[in-house]
């Protein structure tokens, strides 16, 4: 676990109450689901992001992260190693729920996801 300020950044492993909390993150930001989708949130956007992976890679390959402040779940990253090339870490997925998209939990999280990106690659 890394820690800038007060956010950090927890690897979820797809434990029952892990992938709860991510659902209710991915709930608690439903602008995005509507622009990236035109729908609101699904029931199984936890599973789906836990489980999506771009062609030709492996779960080996993919790191979900939840983005935590004062021990509380406020946001998700899906990193993927080594994609597009061996180099590079793609963050597929990087969301903060709706409360605090106009803080600076979204500048505070970077630093942690750019350490664990560099851990994966």
């Amino acid at each position: 676990m890394k820690a800038v300020a007060d956010v950090t950044l927890q690897a979820i492993s797809g434990m029952a109450g892990e992938m709860a909390e991510l659902q209710r993150v991915l709930e608690a930001a439903p602008g995005y689901a509507q622009i990236v989708t035109g729908c609101p949130p699904g029931r199984a956007d936890a599973q789906s992001t836990y489980s999506i992976l771009p062609e030709g890679k492996s779960y080996d390959d993919k790191f979900v992260f939840g983005i935590f402040r004062k021990g509380q779940m406020v946001g998700c990253a899906d990193v993927i190693r080594a994609y597009p090339d061996s180099v590079t870490a793609h963050i597929g997925l990087l969301l903060v729920v709706e409360q605090f998209q106009r803080s600076y939990c979204q500048i505070w999280c970077m630093a942690p996801i750019d350490q664990a990106a560099a851990c994966v690659i």
